[in-house]
């Protein structure tokens, strides 16, 4: 499932037309981070299988924060920008501990609401608040920040509803995306990798980490997803299922995935990852402009996605009270 980075490279299609419950991983069967069981020093080739271990590793951890930040650049350069307003930043944040069964997410949009008040817009709803959603067991609790105003609730007003279901929606909202699927963002490393190698020693967030650089090869998953339609068109099968140099078959979720990134002109896609001392990923960061823009070219988006307080029990408030109405009183509000 792709949702979160669907939604991130929906965000990046949407905006650059403007410029033009899993066990702790503690044990030793890991693979080893290098294809020659070194160590991990500058310039170190990775095999990808050591960034698949990885990739699973993070995916086990029983808790952990994330923070998925998208910095567009250079508003200084679109057509009819406020003064002063150059780089915005949309951020969306979870936390998760699968011991408790819950979790929270919300999205900060504090950058975009001071450009749209400087620009003196008339935007309905408060965009300096944040929209927040709370999961407890089989129970989800939603605020819906700046869309609140414009269906008649208070700010501070949580709607309940069940959680069973959600996962069958369409998920175009990041916030509930990034709460469904904290770790959706790896899926990115699930493409096919190339020039994987160790940059050299660095710090997430107070942690020791090793940065490593790859570059995600969009035209063979392009080339792969074309092959298949063609031989479902002719009533072929795509490949040699006793070759084991046979690529398994394209998974739909990577062809769109990829199609998103190739709107963009794009057939490749450098990224950035930080791996701490137990093989675990605590940040992924990319760049996306048109046709191979510089990362600092008016238009560019860079998101940038960390994992944070990994195994830490994580404190989720579940809200109570007053403020909390159910989908049917929602629907009375609403329709008046």
């Amino acid at each position: 499932m792709r949702s979160v980075l669907a939604a991130t490279t929906a965000l990046v299609v949407m905006l650059l037309p403007m410029s033009g419950c899993a066990d702790d991983p503690t044990g030793d069967d890991r693979p080893d981070p290098t294809s020659a069981g070194g160590g991990l020093g500058p310039g170190t080739r990775l095999d990808v299988s050591a960034i698949e271990g990885a990739v699973a590793a993070t995916r086990a951890v029983p808790s952990a924060r994330v923070e998925l930040a998208t910095l567009y650049r250079g508003l200084g350069g679109v057509d009819d920008t406020p003064a002063g307003a150059r780089d915005v930043r949309l951020v969306q944040r979870a936390a998760f501990d699968r011991r408790t069964g819950r979790a929270s997410a919300e999205s900060d949009m504090s950058e975009l609401a001071a450009v749209v008040e400087a620009a003196d817009r008339d935007v309905a709803g408060d965009y300096s608040r944040p929209a927040s959603v709370v999961v407890d067991g089989d129970t989800m609790y939603a605020q819906l920040g700046p869309m609140a105003e414009a269906i008649g609730l208070e700010p501070t007003t949580w709607v309940e509803r069940d959680v069973a279901g959600l996962g069958d929606e369409q998920l175009d909202n990041e916030t509930m995306a990034l709460l469904l699927e904290p770790f959706g963002m790896l899926d990115l490393l699930a493409l096919p990798l190339e020039a994987v190698h160790v940059v050299g020693p660095d710090e997430v967030r107070g942690t020791a980490a090793t940065r490593v650089e790859a570059t995600v090869d969009l035209g063979r998953v392009a080339a792969r997803a074309e092959a298949a339609e063609d031989a479902e068109r002719s009533g072929a099968g795509v490949g040699d299922e006793g070759d084991p140099e046979a690529e398994a078959p394209i998974d739909p979720g990577d062809a769109a995935l990829v199609e998103r990134f190739r709107r963009l002109g794009l057939s490749e896609l450098p990224v950035e990852l930080w791996l701490d001392d137990d093989r675990l990923v605590r940040r992924l960061a990319f760049s996306v402009g048109r046709h191979g823009a510089a990362a600092s070219s008016p238009g560019t988006l860079t998101t940038t996605f960390d994992i944070y307080d990994v195994g830490t029990p994580i404190d989720v408030v579940i809200p109570s009270g007053p403020d909390v109405i159910d989908q049917a009183e929602l629907r009375a509000r609403v329709t008046g």
